[in-house]
Formats: structure tokens, sequence, C-alpha cells
């Protein structure tokens, strides 16, 4: 059998990761009578040895390709990305868990996990398994490419539904405007989440907007408006706020068994009719991928695969293993991303304040606005304000990449302006990136605006630039990129 290695008494051996995992380890190997060359940790500088055995950086480790590298780091959502950084070390000997891989890929995969559990769980009793249970072991001939599996996330209701987890950014439902017409928004505009987030307790949430949107049905419908009857209607609310937190605590899946119904509408998202408290309580708490229930039809239109495969040999062609910020499709809701909670803590919290701050000049009309998004690599908040139907401007340009994710996610790339000149021009909305912050100041001086969002490595700059232009400052919580901090505020004129 080819692309193989074994344990023996003359492997030279290292674990990678010298805290408990890896000391309890050493103990058995040693007692085994085989031999650890030494540890690997990113602490190398700070550990010199343990017990005798020296510790290298993983940098500048003396391995060769014999060596046989046992990851012991105890976070397995680390393992892949150690074992590709090693295999550009020309080490293809590694046993590590493959966590996500085993039950989709290969019974390589699966012969290494099993080979990885019996090795790691000999740290219990200082008994090294037989070595003729675990030889041999499938060498790593590849990087590690992400996984897909959109079936993972469907479960079939019956025979002609399924129950799948939509982002929120695909879920409209339709409200009365101004002028007692229907019109399509998407979830995250309803009135029901600050509702269920001022009784969840988050800051700066309150009623108000609810309290218009009950006054606006009623008077719509010619009932009368009294402060009893929203007294009333608050109370109500309350006491099902508080059903549904017995629920979300006691019975979680009380949310998956009552799934709204919901159906793909042709443009590029899903309709629910009803379920509007239930998805607004899971928004409150911080949920971005809700339950619905679909058909067969609307679930083949949302997976798109003929849009995922294209995508998908473009990524393993270019061995593209990790997005800047999260795509909002089943297929990659496990692929490494460099900001994994971007929906979370970046462009919910954005779009919240977008529509909260608007329904103050437009109400329940909700008009299309404009914005212009400063950025040339991060397109999924501009995405999904074209999404709910926003004028959308870029100073960048969408790449190949970028658009066979449009193509999967069912936008129309054309209706983008590319490269634009901002100076002189006037949006409703900008957002400056991360990776953009440092032009925040010019694009202050030369464009006008309602709202400008931006995101900074440094807390206290976006204050200053705010003080600087005289503009209000509202920071509205902080976000990772690669683990680093990144803090996300908005500027606005007096209003």
């Amino acid at each position: 059998m080819n692309n193989i290695f074994q344990i023996t008494k003359e492997s030279s051996i290292m674990l990678y990761g010298a805290l408990n995992i890896g000391v309890s380890l050493l103990k058995a190997l040693k007692a085994a009578d085989l031999n650890v060359q030494g540890f690997i940790d990113r602490r190398a500088d700070e550990i010199e040895h343990v017990d005798g055995v020296p510790v290298w950086s993983p940098d500048d480790f003396p391995g060769t390709e014999e060596t046989i590298i046992i990851i012991t780091i105890k976070n397995v959502f680390e393992h892949v990305n150690i074992v590709n950084n090693l295999f550009s070390k020309g080490i293809t000997n590694l046993i590590y868990y493959p966590y996500g891989y085993g039950k989709v890929e290969s019974t390589e995969f699966i012969k290494i996990e099993m080979a990885f559990n019996s090795i790691i769980n000999s740290r219990y009793n200082g008994v090294f398994p037989d070595l003729d249970k675990i030889n041999p072991i499938p060498q790593t001939t590849h990087k590690i490419m992400p996984q897909y599996s959109f079936e993972k996330y469907v479960t079939e209701y019956d025979e002609n539904s399924y129950i799948l987890k939509i982002p929120v950014e695909f879920i409209f439902t339709e409200i009365l405007d101004e002028l007692n017409n229907k019109t399509k928004i998407n979830i995250l505009a309803l009135p029901h989440v600050n509702l269920f987030s001022y009784f969840s307790g988050v800051e700066k949430s309150s009623v108000d907007r609810y309290f218009e949107y009950n006054k606006h049905t009623m008077l719509t419908q010619g009932f009368e408006v009294t402060d009893k009857w929203l007294a009333s209607n608050l109370a109500s609310r309350l006491q099902v706020y508080s059903e549904m937190q017995r629920q979300f605590v006691l019975d979680p899946d009380f949310f998956i068994k009552n799934a709204q119904d919901a159906k793909w509408d042709e443009e590029g998202f899903f309709m629910i009719n009803g379920g509007r408290h239930r998805l607004s309580f899971l928004i409150s708490k911080g949920y971005n991928y809700l339950p619905l229930k679909i058909n067969k039809s609307s679930l083949d239109k949302f997976q798109n695969k003929e849009a995922y495969m294209k995508l998908n040999s473009y990524l393993k062609k270019n061995e593209i293993e990790k997005v800047l910020s999260p795509v909002p499709h089943p297929y990659f809701y496990e692929y490494p991303s460099g900001r994994p909670e971007y929906y979370n803590l970046t462009s919910s919290k954005i779009l919240q304040f977008a529509f909260n701050y608007f329904f103050a000049e437009d109400g329940f009309s909700f008009p299309s606005k404009t914005i212009l998004s400063v950025s040339e690599n991060y397109f999924s908040l501009v995405r999904y304000f074209a999404r709910i139907g926003y004028n959308c401007s870029l100073t960048g340009q969408f790449d190949k990449k970028e658009l066979l994710v449009n193509k999967l996610l069912n936008i129309d790339s054309s209706q983008f302006q590319e490269k634009v000149i901002y100076k002189k021009q006037s949006y409703d909305i900008i957002y400056v990136s991360i990776d953009e912050y440092h032009k925040v100041e010019d694009i202050i001086s030369n464009t006008s605006f309602s709202l400008l969002f931006m995101e900074s490595p440094d807390p206290k700059y976006i204050k200053t630039v705010a003080e600087l232009k005289s503009l209000n400052f509202n920071q509205l919580g902080v976000d990772f990129l690669n683990g680093e901090e990144i803090t996300i505020g908005v500027l606005y004129h007096e209003s």
C-alpha cells in the first residue's frame, strides 16, 4: 500500500503542543520505549524543555520527511490548519483529529481519526496502544481543503417539505407601508426585533418602533388607538416573549419542530407570511440562521447546485482555504473565515442601526437608499444591502471568486456600480471596511452622507475622527479578524 507510514521503535516522533495532553502522552510514549525527539509549541521561547525533552517553535523545529508528528492541541478545530502548515514544510507523517472530515470524504480520514483516538486515549492509563492496531497510517498527501455539505443542514420534515436553517439575509416578509400598500422587507427591519431585544435587555433597544408599527397597523384598519390599548398590547407581547423564553431554555427544539413555512421568491429570497414573533425572538438572542420549512422546489433554488459546483472548482483549483468573511449559504457554513462572527458582530448591527435611523424620516415606507462600499476585499455587507433593494456602489471591483459567490447567492452582479470615484458625491450610507479605514478622513471631507459605518484596528481612532469632523459617534461593538480585534462604529451628523 502506497502513501502510508508506521510507528516503530526507530521512528522519530514529535508532539505538537506542550501542554497537558502532550505532557501526558509523552509519559506513555516513553513507557513504550518510543523515541520522542521533542515538542513543537508556539510558546517555545517561554518553554525550553518539558521533562527533559526540548521544545521547538513551529518555524524552526528539526523535522524531516521521516518525522512523525502527533498533534496534541486540545482545540481540535485548529488541527487541520496545523496539518496544512506542516504539509507545506514537507511533513506528511501526521496524526491528528480530522474534525468534520472523517464522515465526509474518505476512509483515509477515518483511519487517521482512529489512530489519533487510540494514541490520545493512552494518556489516561499511560499504556501506549499495540502498534499492530494502529499501523499502517495514511500519509497526508495534499493540503486539506474545507468541506462542503449542504445535506448536513437539511432535515426532511415530510415527503414534501424540509427544514433548513436559513441566513437572516434571505428571509423577507410583507408589511403595509405609509400608503397602505404591501411592501417586502427583510426580517431584520421588523419592529418585532426591537421589541424582543428590549425584553431581552439589549442595550439601547426600545419599544418605540413596535408601538409606532402597531399604531400604523391599527389606524390603517380604521381602529382607534388608545394608551390603554397600547399598554394591553405590550403586556400581551411580554407574555408571548416569556413563553418563548421558557421554550428556548427548556425545549430548544420547539423552534425546529415549529419552523415557519417559507417559499422561495424569484427576487432571490424566502418569503414568510407568519412566524414573525418566533423568528424575531431568535434574532434578539443573536441567531443569524433561522429554521424555516420549505418545499423541494424552494430547496433546489436556494441550493443553486450548478453555481456551487463552479465556485467549488475555482476554490480548489486556486487552493483558497479561507474566505475573509462568511458566505451565507449552507455549503459554506463550516468554511473557514477570517471573520467567523461577521454576521453577528458586524452586519446585523449595522443593518439594525440603519433601519432604526431611517425610520425617523421614512416611517414604514422603506424607500431604496444609496450606499457606497469603500473596500477592496469585503463585499458581504454590500450584498446584503443589494438584496434589500439599495442602490450599491463600490470603490473596488468583484474578482472572479466574488462574481462566483454572487451567482451562488442569487445576486445580480450587474446591479453594482464598480470602481466609482466618490469625491463630490452624496450617499445615504457609506461603509468603510478595515482594509480601507485610513481613507475615512478624505471620504468625510469629499462626500456627503447620512450614516458612515467604519471599521478600525484602533478603538480611539473613530472617536478622534468624529471629534475632528464634528460628527456624532456611536460604537456598535467589536469584531475579530484572524483573532485581532476590530472596532465597529458609526458617524453621523446631528439630526
